[in-house]
């Protein structure tokens, strides 16, 4: 296999008469850039997976963002292999402190994070929380690391149905002194799972709703903090999310190779006319 053929994904087209199938032809828009979905992913359209280790002291902005100025005073630092979250003392109604994803969820899909707690402080009201959360069409939800001002320590089922769809919400406290581990939250056909793990330990299923099927257009890891007297402290390595389809918007680098290549194209196709042109004039045949 050639370089330029081992740069090609497994199920993107290698002949001529393959190029004029439509899948071909979003393959290759994703290839050079143009395209939406990640359908050249290995394992093809039926199966995509994002996997952030924060390897080397970064992460793939294409795919995640973070802001550092939210809430006023956080700390988001980059530390070993995991990115490091400290969100200071203060009041109530900050927004999250959260990695978010750029890209959309079709489908089935399976999202996982694995989290160590330096601080987890208790408020006096509401809620500190690690969470995974995820929102959309059908609804917000969350598999959530807590503590609880009533109910302290545990892990978390949340469930916000969207307006109108004529059923309830959920909430479930399952507690916990899990110091470190993973969430999980898993959707099944139109069957939402949330799952926790200690580090090393056995998957807990905190419980399950009913959820729709349409596509997931927002995806955080992130940490909510109510009105804290010390600092929330934890650290966020390997969040891994499979999903049927997932859906990205295209890369501005990948945009700008893409428009690079079309007037390269472009120029080739001139100077190949003027050159057809000289040369039936020169009486070839």
């Amino acid at each position: 296999m050639t370089s330029i053929e081992a740069a090609i994904p497994n199920r993107c087209p290698r002949t001529l008469t393959h190029f004029l199938s439509p899948s071909a032809l979003a393959c290759l828009l994703n290839l050079i850039g143009l395209g939406t979905h990640t359908s050249c992913l290995a394992g093809g359209p039926a199966s995509a997976e994002v996997r952030e280790t924060f390897a080397g002291q970064t992460f793939d902005r294409a795919r995640w963002s973070v802001d550092r100025r939210s809430p006023p005073g956080v700390q988001i630092d980059l530390d070993g292999e995991a990115l490091h979250v400290v969100v200071p003392p203060g009041a109530a109604g900050r927004p999250p402190a959260a990695l978010h994803a750029k890209f959309a969820l079709e489908g089935n899909f399976d999202i996982r994070a694995n989290y160590a707690i330096k601080a987890l402080p208790r408020p006096s009201k509401e809620w500190s929380n690690v969470e995974i959360f995820i929102n959309g069409p059908d609804g917000a939800a969350a598999v959530i690391r807590t503590n609880h001002a009533s109910q302290g320590n545990g892990y978390n089922l949340w469930f916000e149905p969207a307006p109108g769809l004529g059923i309830g919400g959920a909430w479930k406290h399952v507690p916990t002194g899990d110091k470190a581990g993973t969430l999980r939250l898993e959707r099944v056909g139109r069957e939402l799972r949330f799952w926790a793990a200690a580090s090393g330990g056995q998957w807990q299923q905190i419980g399950s709703v009913p959820f729709g099927d349409q596509p997931i257009r927002q995806v955080e890891v992130r940490a909510i903090t109510p009105a804290l007297a010390s600092a929330l402290d934890f650290r966020l390595d390997d969040v891994i999310i499979r999903a049927d389809r997932l859906i990205e918007p295209p890369r501005p680098s990948d945009s700008m190779s893409a428009w690079r290549l079309w007037v390269f194209v472009g120029i080739a196709a001139l100077v190949l006319a003027a050159f057809w042109i000289w040369w039936r004039k020169s009486g070839f045949r």
